[in-house]
């Protein structure tokens, strides 16, 4: 099946709105196709030096299965994916990075930026940060934008426990990589 991107089975309000700590929650898609990708990912890291966090939101097909399998959380006409969630130090981050992957037995095409980018994100203290819907498109490009009355309903679904008032929007407002259209406007 497909190597999802981090979502806890639990997350408690004291670990996700701790002083100092802020909950990211968003979602990562790819575009409906025969077999468009086998990897996707997207790259987050905090850009205070003082703050030792960068994350890989990865989704990755199983190609040892018979047939390509996929485990996603949804299914939409263009897009299906899952979702993630990580508990990360508040402060300033940036996706600098991306991966797109295709395979057909010997043949593999691979995509990423030719240099790093700057797409900034602020993760506010004690808050739940939803950032957006990162999606690769099938024209071997991502998209932002947000999808949050589908994605926030599936969270508080399954985190109803978490105090969902501390919600804030906080979706990338500028980028610097011109394959990666921001929608979030």
């Amino acid at each position: 099946m497909t190597d999802r991107p981090n979502l806890p089975t639990t997350i408690e309000n004291k670990q996700a709105l701790k002083e100092g700590y802020g909950l990211i929650i968003g979602s990562l898609s790819r575009a409906n196709a025969a077999a468009i990708y086998d990897i996707w990912s997207i790259r987050l890291r905090a850009t205070d030096p003082q703050i030792n966090e960068d994350i890989n939101i990865l989704g990755k097909a199983s190609t040892t299965a018979p047939f390509v399998a996929y485990d996603f959380d949804y299914r939409e006409k263009m897009y299906s994916g899952n979702l993630f969630a990580y508990i990360v130090p508040a402060g300033e981050y940036e996706f600098y990075d991306y991966r797109l992957y295709q395979t057909r037995g010997a043949f593999y095409r691979n995509w990423n930026p030719k240099n790093e980018f700057s797409m900034p994100i602020s993760v506010k203290s004690g808050a739940i940060n939803y950032i957006g819907e990162y999606s690769a498109t099938k024209n071997y490009n991502w998209e932002v934008s947000s999808n949050e009355t589908r994605d926030i309903a599936f969270f508080k679904a399954k985190y109803p426990n978490l105090d969902w008032s501390t919600l804030i929007i906080a979706l990338p407002e500028k980028n610097n990589e011109k394959s990666i259209l921001l929608k979030t406007n």
